[in-house]
């Protein structure tokens, strides 16, 4: 995936000329999480419910992205656990390529663009050998029991490791003391709601290790 930055200032001197360009050029999470409508599929949750859902355009480019954050490599990852190797070389400072990834990224709340991505994205997640025994929860209104909370709350009790999907659900009036931290994948354009979702990951509570 090419990300190409541009001269802000001179898009603003330039900026009706040069708009169609700059949106044709610039990164954002939109475009690299657009579903094909032409193809359609489906997979099975870890509840057993079978969604359908568009692939991503640009599939190829999300699985370098979710390798990149974990450091998948056969040589690299315990092929037992699906974690990265202590001390390994190419350990970079990833979320997930440390070797107390698990403890300091035990429970996320990823945020995506819409409904596709999220689905088509935790379809890849359960995929994904460095994902593998990681509860993925789905908190964007499509979710499996009509209450996004309680599926969390749940996820959390019964497993090690969680993910939660989201696109604003859970981000206001509601506490999840154990996420450790949000992944932003989407194009916030609100500053308000940046900054109610990063603070989702401040709340009072203790990591599963203990520490506060």
């Amino acid at each position: 995936l090419e990300i190409r930055l541009l001269d802000i200032a001179g898009i603003f001197e330039r900026n009706k000329e040069l708009d169609a360009f700059k949106q044709s050029i610039a990164f954002n999470f939109n475009k690299f999480f657009a579903g094909d409508p032409k193809v359609t599929k489906t997979f099975v949750n870890q509840r057993g419910k079978t969604t359908s859902y568009h692939p991503f355009v640009f599939d190829e480019a999300v699985d370098v992205f979710l390798n990149l954050m974990t450091n998948y490599d056969t040589n690299e990852i315990d092929p037992m656990t699906g974690l990265p190797i202590e001390n390994s070389s190419k350990n970079t400072g990833f979320p997930y390529t440390q070797a107390k990834a698990w403890t300091n990224f035990s429970d996320t709340l990823w945020m995506l663009p819409n409904i596709n991505a999220a689905l088509a994205l935790h379809a890849k997640l359960l995929e994904h050998p460095a994902f593998h025994g990681v509860a993925i929860v789905n908190a964007t209104g499509n979710n499996d029991s009509g209450d996004p909370l309680r599926d969390v709350q749940e996820a959390i009790a019964n497993n090690d490791r969680t993910i939660t999907l989201s696109l604003g659900k859970l981000t206001t009036g509601t506490t999840v003391p154990e996420w450790t931290s949000v992944f932003l994948l989407n194009d916030m354009k609100s500053p308000m709601s940046y900054f109610q979702t990063i603070f989702r990951a401040k709340s009072k509570g203790t990591l599963r290790d203990g520490r506060p």
